[in-house]
Formats: structure tokens, C-alpha cells, sequence
């Protein structure tokens, strides 16, 4: 079953986070700050993190350079999730490693469909790398 970490210190958006993907048949691990996504990187293969940007003790910058400078994490597909949809700040973070910036207010449809394509294109990489 695909793991897919939510992070974000909204309640409201993790339980509406958690409805759609579960919904979908994905196992979701859900936490409010990226300090515990941090903690939790090194203890369970997530196939997929979905992050905020904005939050308190350690945000999704951080959560994001914390994946991307583990060998073990780097190549983990990251959705950036933001209200501040800004083209500065999606640059920034597509430039740092994260594959994908939805900004807040967005469609389950929309989500869905980039999980799909990343969690495909990831597969297909694995594929070719174990031939």
C-alpha cells in the first residue's frame, strides 16, 4: 500500500487531506509541524510527502532540504501546499527539490492527479534503475 506524510498544522486540511486520499486507497501518516516530519523521515519509507509551507517549529523549507539532503529520502517525491502561491515562491521551492507546488484553495481532482503522475513516474524510475 502507497505511504503518503501530510504535514501541516491545519487540522481542517489534514482531515480533508486524509478523507481524499484515503478514499483513494492510500495509507496516510499525518503530523502538524515539520519538526515531526523530520523525526518521522528516518523511521518510515514514505512513498509520497505532502508538506505545507508555512508552520510552526520547523517549516516546509526545512522539511524540504531535510528529505532532499538524506541519500535515503532524496529522490522521495514532495507536493509543496500553500496559501502564499506567489510566482517567487513557487520558483524558490520548485528550485529547492520539491516536484510539485499546489496552492490553497485546490481541487481533490488536482491533487490526485499529481500524486498519480509523480507516484508513476517515481515506479518507472525504480524500474529502470533495477534493470
Amino acid at each position: 500500500m502507497t505511504q503518503i506524510l501530510t504535514v501541516d498544522d491545519d487540522h481542517i486540511m489534514l482531515v480533508i487531506l486524509k478523507t481524499v486520499l484515503t478514499k483513494e486507497g492510500y495509507h496516510v501518516t499525518q503530523v502538524k509541524n515539520g519538526k515531526e516530519a523530520i523525526a518521522l523521515k528516518d523511521r518510515f519509507a514514505f512513498d509520497l510527502v505532502i508538506c505545507d509551507l508555512m508552520m510552526p517549529y520547523a517549516n516546509g523549507y526545512e522539511v524540504l532540504s531535510s528529505f532532499r539532503n538524506d541519500p535515503v529520502t532524496a529522490n522521495t517525491p514532495i507536493i509543496i501546499l500553500s496559501s502564499i502561491g506567489n510566482t517567487a515562491t513557487i520558483e524558490e521551492v520548485l528550485s529547492l527539490g520539491a516536484n510539485e507546488f499546489i496552492s490553497k484553495p485546490f481541487t481533490s481532482a488536482d491533487l490526485l492527479h499529481k500524486i498519480k503522475t509523480l507516484l508513476n513516474t517515481r515506479k518507472q524510475t525504480n524500474t529502470m534503475l533495477r534493470n
